[in-house]
C-alpha cells in the first residue's frame, strides 16, 4: 500500500472515530438538575474566559502585525495574521 493512501485511510477512520464518539456522548443523559445546572455555569464561565482570551490576543496578533510591517516586511505580518485567525476559527467552532 502506498504512504500516502495510508496516511489518507488512517486520517478518515480518525475523523469517523471522532463523529461516532461526538453523536455516542451527545445522546447521553445530562443528570440530575444539579448537574445540568453545574454543566450551564461551566459553559459560561469557559464562554466569558474565551472572549476575553481572544481579545487580548488579537490586541498583541494586531499589534505583533504592525511591527512586522514596519521592520520587516507586509507579507510576513499577514502570514502572521493569518495563524492566529486559523486557530481562533478552529476554537470557536
Amino acid at each position: 500500500m502506498n504512504l500516502g493512501i495510508g496516511v489518507l485511510l488512517v486520517a478518515v477512520l480518525t475523523i469517523c472515530y471522532v463523529f461516532w464518539n461526538y453523536s455516542r456522548i451527545k445522546k447521553m443523559d445530562e443528570g440530575t438538575e444539579d448537574m445540568k445546572d453545574m454543566a450551564l455555569i461551566i459553559r459560561e464561565g469557559a464562554a466569558t474566559f474565551l472572549r476575553t482570551e481572544f481579545r487580548v490576543i488579537a490586541i498583541v496578533v494586531v499589534l505583533l502585525a504592525i511591527v512586522f510591517t514596519l521592520f520587516v516586511e507586509t507579507t510576513s505580518a499577514i502570514t502572521f495574521l493569518i495563524g492566529p485567525l486559523m486557530s481562533s476559527i478552529v476554537c470557536a467552532l
